[in-house]
């Protein structure tokens, strides 16, 4: 069973036996009294009481089995029942044993209410450092304050929501992507992109069949899919370390809840390769982002001898070898300038000069694709825009001059890369035959 399981069944297990408990004293008690007093309304009042327990203790089950794990399984005894109806505790449920509750349970509950709301915040986590920093400041203040056990509350808390309060390590993901990742959102954004593909000559507004039987609500025009690239990064890792032992239990989540989660970041030596398709099914030429702890870093010539060529049209009247294209970066990884430079200089090796334009062209005589519109879709973030993932007035200046250029920049819906990504389905078998021949 999970640790969700077993708490829950611990939890159930001790509630059930306090009710069973309340349950056989307090009819015991009930109907030695009504014996006490004469009343013989009750039939089972007219056994004695030797009678009367042993059928408390065949209806309840009370075998003495597990004495050492549960004192609710105890055989009840006649003598209890005796004292018990002797101080006039008789046809009531028993008292509880040990000292007195003084931090309202309440309050317990609106601190499990408080880690839930805090892990489907933007904060996304509630460990235990920060939950007792809020027990304990929660009451300061008050009477509590200086005799307050944090222990024995945080426990109590633990206990009592064993099945909201689940020990869990934290989750790596793209920062709240569940509060993006709606049908609502997605179908928005789907919205406005199929837009703005028919408005720059991409594609019509009539429905076409896909291979598998899907029906799309657009049509994409055959000479245009070479013109719509999706651009994309992956990591490759040059160590050999793994991701070794130790718990990971240092956050309390409810499991019914979404898991906004907090962006990790691996350290080591590593090369960012930024790949690239277009809707044809031709690969581009990739570029790798070199690590490089140099105040100003430069491409070693080493790095590119062995790197390979991709054969494609493209923009060309025929197939053509580009070579793949390196760069240093002292986070190894893209970043704002970068990926503009990239852009443009990707577009203008793929599609030579008059072939780019924000107007289509075509032969009139054959109809051929003289020149139009090249996009490139890619996902948010800081390595497209600049620190902090904003979009500046810069971004925007230097957007709508490559749109008049004819190039377009199409940018994915935030924090829904895993499932608006097309690279990211493709990086998978990749990854995996790269690893087996590496």
């Amino acid at each position: 069973k999970t640790s969700r399981q077993q708490n829950a069944d611990w939890q159930n297990e001790n509630a059930r036996g306090e009710r069973v408990k309340k349950r056989y004293k307090k009819a015991g008690t009930t109907l030695f009294n009504q014996k006490k007093e004469g009343d013989m309304s009750d039939p089972r009042a007219r056994m004695t009481q030797e009678q009367i327990v042993d059928h408390l203790n065949k209806k309840y089950r009370l075998d003495g089995g597990g004495q050492e794990n549960s004192r609710e399984k105890k055989m009840l005894a006649v003598s209890t029942l005796r004292r018990a109806v002797k101080e006039g505790n008789f046809g009531v449920s028993p008292k509880k044993k040990g000292r007195s509750v003084r931090v309202s349970r309440n309050w317990m509950e609106l601190v499990a209410v408080h880690i839930n709301v805090t892990q489907v915040s933007t904060v996304g986590k509630a460990d235990i450092a920060t939950i007792k920093a809020t027990i304990r400041a929660s009451v300061m203040g008050t009477e509590h304050d200086g005799s307050f056990n944090l222990q024995h509350a945080w426990r109590e808390i633990r206990r009592l929501n064993a099945d909201t309060l689940v020990p869990s390590g934290h989750l790596g993901a793209e920062d709240i992507r569940w509060s993006w990742c709606t049908l609502d959102n997605i179908k928005q954004h789907q919205d406005h992109y199929i837009a703005a593909l028919c408005k720059y000559g991409f594609a019509t507004n009539e429905p076409s069949t896909m291979p598998d039987g899907t029906v799309i609500p657009y049509t994409f025009l055959p000479d245009m899919r070479v013109r719509s690239n999706h651009m994309d990064e992956s990591h490759h890792p040059l160590d050999n370390s793994h991701d070794e032992g130790g718990t990971r239990a240092t956050t309390y989540v409810d499991n019914s809840l979404n898991r906004s989660g907090s962006r990790t970041t691996r350290s080591g030596p590593h090369v960012t390769g930024c790949y690239s398709v277009n809707l044809s099914g031709q690969v581009n030429p990739p570029l790798y982002i070199y690590t490089s702890k140099a105040k100003d870093p430069q491409v070693n010539a080493s790095w590119v001898e062995t790197l390979g060529k991709t054969r494609g049209k493209w923009g060309h009247a025929c197939h053509v070898l580009l070579p793949s294209m390196v760069a240093a970066r002292k986070e190894g990884s893209m970043d704002g300038p970068l990926f503009r430079q990239f852009i443009l200089t990707q577009t203008e090796r793929m599609y030579p000069e008059g072939t780019v334009s924000l107007e289509i062209k075509r032969c009139p005589r054959t109809g051929r694709l003289i020149s139009g519109p090249v996009m490139w879709t890619v996902d948010f973030g800081p390595g497209r825009v600049e620190a902090n993932a904003v979009l500046t007035p810069d971004w925007d200046k230097w957007a709508i001059e490559m749109r008049d250029r004819g190039i377009l920049i199409m940018i994915l819906l935030p924090n829904s890369t895993a499932v608006t990504a097309l690279m990211d389905y493709l990086f998978g078998p990749f990854k995996a035959a790269c690893r087996e021949n590496s």
